[in-house]
Parts: structure tokens; C-alpha cells; sequence
């Protein structure tokens, strides 16, 4: 699996990027740019970093060496006065914990440490606080856990709260302090919170790009930039699924890595990355449009953010959370983002991840910080209970120990849609409209395990546990090619000792058909094996020595 692969090479690699960059502290421009059509816009945004889309223009950000590759195209654009230095804002820092008490202030690098260690400090059996990293300035990237006896591993779903990826898109970070706060001073006093922590185990990480926000000093955010410290939009830096790897040949920058890291030690389920400049909550694909390549989810995606959408207008003046479809757009629909971390959590860590951009302006004065709690507060708690919702269980050997094990829905996952267990408790969480699908469960060195008519609810939880049987030989015998097959597959099986028996299963489990063999590798057309339909198949291989099931994927 790529992730795998990533963390030995981020292992062997992460040294060379723990030193100040190279790069010089690049300049950032702040650009309107002129369009004929939608289909400029592919080309546009392999230059540049896009903000905003509409017919006929794109805002978007540059660092100094995307400045001169946009000079040399075609393209017509104006620099615009930089969002963080625009007239009209007030500012106001909190050079104390004191001062944070009413949220109405951003808090100095400082302050801000102070705060997420007092959480940890005050409530050590809730609250866990890692620092995750450390970005190219060295500043902290601080990540809190929070649930009931936090110190001890559980079997519980993991949910991650993140913010500020751009380094001036300040109003999550606020609403990341602010829900581990209520969430911890609430535990024992609210019910609802309660049970939430007792059974969800919450990651938040509210600034994942110090670096940009104390863009001039530790002090003030007053300059905050977009880009980290080498002028990279992190959220284009990500491993991307349509292009492999990183968009316009970049190099992984140290905080990317750090998160990508962090994904890769953790077991996330559900994931909201906040943002601001719109007012909107976003889910995948960011890569392909619904023409190119739907979700396998999106229909269920379409519901989670209408449903955070409609809380938070609920709770807010008419004119808020109203941008795209009334508050909800589909990635590249809206438009497509390239190396996003959207995409990246969906596709190699089965992390069901969406985008919220949670104000039109990327920093609030600080007065008006509050409402914006207010507005959200209810969508978020809202958002952490979907995790219960839909099919959950164990995947275990027959000894009952936890396996690591994957669980596609058939008919319905594609693009890595599945999910996996947490292999040290063999826990899944597999979060899905409303239906009845078959699952297929599958995990190395055991036989796999069809399950059908399995009925999910519409908020409500189907508990589905699964003792799995171990093969009876380690080594795999049977070995069917070309797989997936399109009119015809061979069957090698290793040390045949006298015939087999092939046994060939829809994935639902009915039987269609059984031939014997004498030859250790035999070509059959398809349909000597029954099979006239596109689809995945089970052929299960029974000999004196052995019994070994395999599966067969009919284009």
C-alpha cells in the first residue's frame, strides 16, 4: 500500500528536510487573473495557487517564482493588496491565557502553547497533548487528544478536527481551541458530551501552518501569510490520487510530511479540515468532477455536509453558509485542487475527510471571533456523531485476537473506498447511506469471508463482528491470471498432488458451478466456469492437501 511505502521513505528522508530551507522567505502576491473560460482554468491552476473561481476571473496567490512562470504566459492579471493588510481589520492579540478567556482575541505563539498545554494540564485524564512536529521556523505543530481515560488504548473511532493549513485562514483555529475547551469543561456536566467522549476518541489539531500565521513575529498575526515559510501551498503539497504524486513536481514540504506522518500513526475515521474565504463545506472528490469520477460515498458525503450546512445556518443570520449550492459544493466541481489533503486522507487513509470554509473573510476581527462559535458549534458536535452511524464491528481470528483486515462493500466501493480495522483491536467503522449491501472481508494469511444482506439505518448503528479462519497453508497455491479477466483466466495451483476440486461462488455466496482437475495449470474460457456476468467472483481451490479461496474480479 503507497502509505506504507511513504513512511519508510519519510523515515529515510525526513532528516534532510529538518534544517532552515534553502529557499529564502518568499514573497506572497495576491492576484486577480483573467479567464476566457472554465477550461483555462486547468492550465491556470498548475501556475498558481487558486482561491477563488468564477466565469470569467480566478483570485489566486503566488510566491515569487510563480509570479514570473504566470508573466510568461498568456494570461492577463492585476496584484491586488494582500488579504492580511487590507483596510478595516482589528487585530487584537492575547498576551495572557487571562485574555482568551472570552475568545474574542487571537492568541500570541506563545499564549497559544500555554493554552494547549493548560488543557492537558487541566484535565489529564481527557486530554492528551502531542506535538506532532515542529515547522521549518521551528515553531510547535500541536495536536490535542481528547476522550475519556485518555491514557489508556481503546477501541474507540477516531475523529480529526484540523485548521489553518493557510497560514491567514484564521477563523478554524478559534474553532478548534474553542471546541477541545467546551468539550472538556463539559464532560461530566452535559450528557451529550459525556457519551461523546466516552465512546469517540477526538484528535485536534488547530494550526497546522504556525509558520504562516506568525507570518512577521510571534507577537502578532497581522501579517499572516497563505504559503508556509518557503512559500508553498500546503494544501497543494499532498500526494494527489489522479496525478500519483506531487503536483507540478514539488517537494514535500517539512509540515506536509509531519502530517502525513501523523495520519499514518493514527486510525482516523472522519476528518474536517477548516479553512476560510467562502462559506461552504466541501467533500471529495477535489481531483475529478462528478463527470470524471464520482465518490463511491457521494451521495453520503452530499448528506454530512448538508446536514453541517443547515445546523450552522440554523444558528446563524440568513446571509450565512450560503456560498455554491446553499452552502455545500462537490471539489472539483466548485474547482479542482491538485496535491489537496482532502483527497489524500480519502484515498490512502480511508478517511472520510471534507473541507469547511467557515467564513468569507480568512481573518474575522477579533471581536467578531464569537459568532462564529456560535454559528458552528452545533454542526460540529453533530458532525463527531456520524462516526457512530452505519456499519461497525470486530474482525478477529477464531481465538478472538484482532486482525488487520479490509472491508469492501461490493458493488459500491471503488477508487480505495473501502476501509480497514485499527489492527491493534481489530475495530472498523464503515460509515454508508442507508441500504442492504454485501461485505467482503479480507485479511493476509486468512480465507475470506462473504457476508450478505447486512442492513444499514438511516442514524442508527449495525454492529457486525467477524471471526475470521486462518488458511490452511501459509504459502498462497492457487494463482488464477490475467486477474481481473475479461473472457478467459489460467489456474496454476502449486504441487498438485492428484485432482482439485474448483469451486466457483458469486460474491453473495450462491454456487454456480464445480469442475475437477487434474492439471496443476489449466486455461478456462469463463464461461466453462459458469460465469457470464461482470463482477467479482469466489473460486475456492479444495485438494487432499488444502482448501484456499481466491477472488476473481470479471471486467
Amino acid at each position: 500500500m503507497f502509505c506504507r511505502c511513504v513512511q519508510k521513505f519519510i523515515i529515510s528522508l525526513f532528516f534532510l528536510f529538518v534544517q532552515i530551507s534553502v529557499f529564502s522567505q518568499i514573497t506572497e502576491h495576491y492576484l486577480r487573473i483573467n479567464i476566457n473560460n472554465r477550461s483555462d482554468f486547468e492550465t491556470l491552476s498548475r501556475i498558481v495557487s487558486v482561491d477563488k473561481v468564477t466565469d470569467d476571473e480566478v483570485i489566486a496567490y503566488a510566491n515569487s517564482n510563480e509570479l514570473e512562470k504566470l508573466k510568461k504566459s498568456n494570461f492577463k492579471f492585476t496584484e491586488l493588496e494582500h488579504p492580511s493588510v487590507q483596510a478595516g481589520k482589528a487585530i487584537t492579540m492575547a498576551e495572557t491565557i487571562a485574555e482568551m478567556v472570552n475568545w474574542d482575541r487571537y492568541p500570541t505563539y506563545s499564549v497559544y502553547n500555554q493554552l494547549m498545554l493548560k488543557f492537558k494540564t487541566d484535565y489529564p485524564n481527557l486530554c492528551k497533548l502531542d506535538t506532532i512536529g515542529t515547522s521549518i521556523l521551528n515553531k510547535n505543530i500541536l495536536a490535542l487528544n481528547i476522550t475519556a481515560n485518555v491514557n489508556v488504548p481503546q477501541a474507540k473511532p477516531e475523529v480529526l478536527f484540523s485548521s489553518t493549513i493557510h497560514g491567514n485562514e484564521t477563523t478554524g483555529w478559534i474553532l478548534c481551541m474553542r471546541l477541545a475547551d467546551f468539550l472538556l469543561s463539559n464532560y461530566g456536566v452535559i450528557d451529550r458530551i459525556t457519551n461523546m467522549l466516552d465512546s469517540i476518541s477526538i484528535f485536534i489539531a488547530p494550526n497546522t501552518n504556525p509558520d504562516g500565521t506568525y507570518h512577521l513575529n510571534d507577537n502578532s498575526i497581522s501579517n499572516a501569510r497563505r504559503n508556509n515559510y518557503n512559500g508553498f501551498d500546503l494544501n497543494r503539497n499532498f500526494p494527489d490520487p489522479h496525478l500519483e504524486l506531487i503536483p507540478n513536481e514539488e517537494t514535500w514540504q517539512k509540515e506536509t510530511m509531519i502530517m502525513m506522518s501523523y495520519a499514518e500513526t493514527r486510525n482516523f475515521i472522519l476528518s474536517i479540515n477548516y479553512h476560510a474565504g467562502a462559506e461552504l463545506a466541501n467533500y471529495p472528490w477535489d481531483a475529478w468532477t462528478i463527470s470524471q469520477k464520482k465518490h463511491a460515498d457521494h451521495n453520503w458525503y452530499d448528506q454530512i455536509c448538508r446536514q453541517y450546512a443547515t445546523l450552522a445556518q440554523s444558528n446563524a443570520p440568513p446571509w450565512y453558509f450560503r456560498d455554491m449550492n446553499k452552502g455545500v459544493a462537490h471539489g472539483a466541481s466548485w474547482f479542482s485542487v491538485a496535491g489537496g489533503r482532502q483527497d489524500y486522507m480519502n484515498y490512502w487513509h480511508h478517511c472520510r475527510e471534507i473541507t469547511l470554509e467557515v467564513s468569507e473573510n480568512k481573518m474575522p476581527q477579533s471581536e467578531n471571533l464569537p459568532i462564529y462559535w456560535n454559528y458552528n458549534y452545533e454542526a460540529m458536535l453533530t458532525f463527531i456523531e456520524n462516526v457512530k452511524y452505519g456499519i461497525r464491528g470486530f474482525v478477529t481470528n477464531t481465538d478472538g485476537k484482532p486482525l488487520n483486515a479490509k472491508i469492501t462493500v461490493v458493488g459500491h466501493d471503488a477508487d480505495n473506498s473501502h476501509v480497514i480495522t485499527n489492527p491493534q483491536f481489530g475495530n472498523y467503522y464503515r460509515m454508508i447511506q442507508p441500504g442492504t449491501y454485501t461485505l467482503i472481508f479480507e485479511s493476509h494469511g486468512f480465507d475470506p469471508q462473504i457476508i450478505s444482506e447486512v442492513v444499514a439505518l438511516q442514524n442508527r448503528t449495525t454492529i457486525l463482528n467477524v471471526k475470521m479462519k486462518e488458511s490452511t497453508s501459509d504459502a498462497k497455491r492457487v494463482n488464477i491470471y490475467p486477474n481481473p479477466a475479461k473472457t478467459e483466466i489460467t489456474i496454476s495451483i502449486s504441487n498438485l498432488n492428484g485432482s482439485a476440486n474448483i469451486e466457483i461462488y458469486t460474491i453473495t455466496g450462491q454456487k454456480i458451478r464445480v469442475i475437477q482437475t487434474l492439471n496443476d495449470k489449466q486455461m478456462f474460457m469463463l464461461t466453462e466456469l459458469g460465469i457470464t456476468h461482470s463482477g467479482i467472483y469466489l473460486l475456492r481451490v479444495i485438494t487432499d492437501d488444502f482448501v484456499e479461496t481466491t477472488k476473481l474480479i470479471v471486467e
